[in-house]
């Protein structure tokens, strides 16, 4: 059994090798290293936790990286290919929602999460790509949620300044 000083040192330790994984992850996510390299690290910071007793958790804990890598990279699936709604300034849109299945995710090299919303405007199917972050995004789930599936949508500004509104008429 460890002294509480001993035992201090080695979770201060561990949470020093999880704050370089993390960054070594980010490093990766923003194109800064490779594949091998992040590996590498990621293997060297594991060893570096436990040493050779834990040789066998890591080869484990490789395989679960191997596949967070292949979604990392890649956004594999994301639907049909259908044209993208515009959504126009000054202009009111009417578009049907499908609910019927989970949005797909598509992730930017910035790391800004956007769903690719399927879609139905004047009678052709497209897709509608809304960062999560937007709150139009949060109130067409809530809608959907209460059985809403067509919307009218009014946008005003444009670039950063565009602003979504779902026109109601009471």
């Amino acid at each position: 059994m460890l002294n509480h000083r001993a035992q201090s040192g080695r979770l201060a330790m561990e949470n020093n090798l999880l704050d370089e994984r993390k960054e070594i992850i980010e490093m990766y996510r923003k194109g800064l290293i490779d594949e091998f390299t992040l590996k590498d690290k990621l293997f060297y910071n594991q060893t570096m936790k436990g040493g050779i007793d834990e040789m066998e958790t890591q080869t484990k804990t490789a395989n679960w990286l191997d596949e967070e890598i292949k979604t990392l990279n890649t956004n594999a699936n994301f639907g049909e290919k259908l044209p993208a709604l515009k959504l126009e300034e000054k202009k009111i849109t009417e578009f049907t929602v499908d609910f019927s299945q989970p949005f797909n995710k598509y992730v930017n090299t910035d790391g800004t999460i956007k769903k690719i919303i399927p879609v139905i405007h004047k009678g052709e199917r497209k897709n509608l790509w809304l960062n999560v972050k937007n709150p139009l995004y949060g109130q067409l789930c809530e809608a959907g949620k209460k059985g809403q599936t067509v919307f009218k949508v009014s946008t005003t500004g444009t670039l950063k300044d565009t602003r979504y509104t779902i026109v109601t008429e009471d």
